[in-house]
């Protein structure tokens, strides 16, 4: 027992009114007399009691007056004048934390910013618009053009996507288009408007092949190559790639692209289509010495065009290192079917590994027009061994 629960008993024991043992007795001894509970009952634990297991878990004294506030109590309270200054920070709060913008065509208020535009938005959005165009243009198309309608859907669901992902207002959308690097115009070399391409195919006229031909040639024009390399480094491999889809598609209806002349300096994705194009050769190499003599013919032209862009690269200073002596194979050959599936294997590698020096070219004209050309090409040559176009060529998918 504690000294401090001893003198208290010893008090409770002298006192007219003796300590209760239980706390159903205090209960009654509080409604008889007030002044049957202790005078000062601490919180101590006395062994042996009845209460609560054997101790007096506390009891407290009801009758001792409250401690007086001291000043540190008094500061630690929130003036009334902080309360009303606080309150009225939760509105601006919840304005902040929404990230309040306008939509362009909203009024100007002070402190509320207007929205602004996306990375490279323009030439997304002249994308979108374009490919919706060309796919009502060249609805209908019979032949090498039917394929057409279906990629330039699978293009205009792509870009709409991004645009949604970007929260591009709809209004953007059903605006004057611009000239972009998307233009369709009315031939291959000059730079027009965006939204007129789909006019034949809009109205339910029979699709025009010749001006559904200059419209996807016009994705390569001088103007369009220009305006493709300003676009940054993250966007510039769909929006080449969707060039390279139309230029391709132009040759399916007709009127292949005309590409500007070879530059004779090197450009920053030099580098790395020169590698492509090594490694492409090898594989080319060893279907040539595995396939039969009377078929070797088209496996020997593809060879030689795939050397001769080896040496062009060469020639004006592109440099990947020292070419290996010899790359992996990635399956036995040891026959002409097997060679055959190895140029398949060769061109198919060739067009993605060159695909992706496509953002190595952002700010270099000659760097985009190298790259789509060597694409296109190497989807070009891809058709007449069975590999398929797809929407977004150069691109893995």
């Amino acid at each position: 027992m504690c000294a401090c629960a001893a003198s208290r008993l010893r008090a409770g024991r002298q006192s007219p009114h003796p300590m209760p043992s239980t706390l159903l007795e205090l209960y009654r001894a509080g409604e008889r007399d007030d002044s049957a509970r202790p005078a000062a009952l601490g919180l101590c634990h006395v062994h042996g009691s009845p209460l609560t297991g054997g101790r007096i878990a506390g009891m407290v004294d009801r009758s001792s007056p409250h401690a007086p506030r001291t000043s540190r109590d008094v500061a630690a309270v929130p003036s009334r004048r902080a309360v009303v200054a606080a309150a009225s920070l939760v509105p601006l709060g919840l304005l902040t934390a929404c990230r309040v913008r306008l939509e362009d065509d909203a009024p100007r208020i002070p402190l509320v910013p207007t929205r602004e535009p996306t990375e490279d938005e323009a030439l997304l959005l002249a994308a979108w618009r374009t490919a919706t165009d060309l796919g009502r243009m060249t609805t209908g198309l019979a032949g090498d053009g039917a394929a057409a309608p279906r990629l330039h859907a699978v293009h205009a669901r792509t870009f709409d996507q991004l645009l949604r992902d970007r929260r591009v207002p709809q209004a953007q959308r059903v605006t004057t288009p611009t000239p972009s690097v998307s233009t369709s115009g009315s031939d291959a070399g000059a730079s027009g408007t965006v939204g007129t391409s789909g006019a034949s195919g809009a109205s339910g006229t029979p699709a025009d092949r010749g001006a559904a031909a200059r419209a996807e040639a016009a994705a390569v024009s001088p103007a369009a190559l220009a305006e493709l390399a300003s676009a940054h480094a993250g966007q510039l491999p769909l929006l080449g790639s969707f060039g390279a889809c139309r230029a391709r598609l132009a040759g399916l209806l007709g009127s292949p692209a005309r590409w500007p002349e070879w530059g004779t300096a090197a450009s920053p994705a030099d580098g790395g289509l020169l590698a492509a194009h090594r490694r492409a050769r090898y594989h080319l190499e060893v279907a040539a010495a595995r396939t039969p003599d009377d078929d070797r013919g088209a496996v020997s032209r593809e060879l030689a065009r795939v050397a001769g862009v080896v040496v062009r690269l060469e020639s004006r200073g592109g440099s990947s290192g020292a070419p290996p002596a010899g790359y992996p194979l990635p399956f036995p050959v040891r026959d002409g079917a097997a060679a055959r599936r190895l140029v398949t294997h060769a061109l198919t590698t060739l067009e993605t590994a060159c695909g992706t020096t496509w953002a190595a070219g952002s700010g270099s004209t000659e760097a985009v027009t190298t790259t789509t050309r060597l694409v296109v090409d190497a989807v070009t040559a891809g058709d007449a061994w069975g590999v398929p176009l797809r929407a977004f060529p150069g691109l893995l998918s």
